[in-house]
């Protein structure tokens, strides 16, 4: 990304992460965990059987949801079984509340959005609410920190 000519106009495709790792609404939290946990990810998009986006789980979403507070080897065994049973549509942040951005974005449509709300990732999604991408705030962070302070 580094020798990238960027300017507030470049579009976002540019900066996105490509077919993002997501999960189907039916996933259970294990699931999530292992994805958020392998890939060191604070947030995972949830798409349905066609690849649209349905939600959003953040790292924030899943530990208020299915928090570990058990401790024994018994409640640890009954605290799996409910991290079984939860699944990604009972924990995500669904369609109607999600703001994504659109696949014909740009750098400056995602900066302001990210100022003007605070998210730590947007969805980036094309023609009938497809994930194609996401961006996050630390993508943001690594590409300018490169560019312009050239931190690597």
């Amino acid at each position: 990304m580094t020798h990238l000519n960027i300017s507030k106009n470049a579009p976002i495709s540019d900066f996105m992460t490509i077919n993002p790792v997501a999960v189907l609404p039916t996933d259970n939290m294990i699931k999530v965990r292992q994805l958020m946990e392998e890939n060191e990810f604070h947030h995972l998009p949830v798409v349905d059987e066609k690849g649209l986006l349905v939600g959003m789980i953040s790292y924030s979403d899943y530990m208020k949801s299915v928090h570990n507070l058990f401790h024994t080897q018994i409640e640890s065994a009954i605290s799996e079984r409910f991290m079984n049973s939860v699944l990604a549509k009972d924990v995500m942040t669904a369609q109607s509340r999600l703001i994504a951005l659109d696949a014909r974005a740009t750098l400056e449509d995602a900066i302001r959005l990210f100022r003007a709300n605070r998210f730590h990732a947007l969805p980036v999604v094309g023609k009938g609410f497809k994930l194609e991408g996401i961006v996050t705030a630390h993508d943001l962070l690594v590409l300018f920190s490169d560019h312009f302070l050239h931190i690597h």
